[in-house]
């Protein structure tokens, strides 16, 4: 059995993006105890955009590029952020598109449900 991951897809001109990913990070301090991993996908065109951007508000889990948007048509992922929640035995338990602080409470619930499903 493997672990329970959260993979994001974001790009540093949006907005949500910017919201989202420091209240990842929160959850990400106060899981990775528990297995709860993270993977970031930039979309950004240039590496330059997301370093930039990683300077300012900085990413406590692995960041990759995806500057052609391959990954990111494979899980079409249209809309960002989107966010999959993936089980232990790597299905998708769910799948969120956009963030919006009011709703940190239910990221916090959907976190939490990950990581206590076997």
């Amino acid at each position: 059995i493997g672990k329970p991951f959260i993979l994001t897809f974001w790009a540093s001109y949006c907005g949500p993006c910017r919201q989202e990913l420091p209240a990842l990070g929160a959850l990400y301090n106060q899981y990775k105890s528990e297995g709860l991993e993270i993977v970031a996908v930039n979309v950004d065109r240039t590496v330059q955009a997301a370093k930039g951007f990683m300077a300012k508000t900085p990413i406590l889990f692995p960041v990759v590029l995806d500057n052609t948007g391959a990954v990111q048509r494979t899980m079409d992922a249209r809309t960002l952020p989107t966010t999959f929640f993936v089980k232990r035995d790597g299905t998708i338990r769910q799948r969120t598109t956009g963030y919006d602080q009011r709703f940190q409470r239910e990221l916090e619930e959907n976190v939490r449900t990950l990581v206590e499903s076997q």
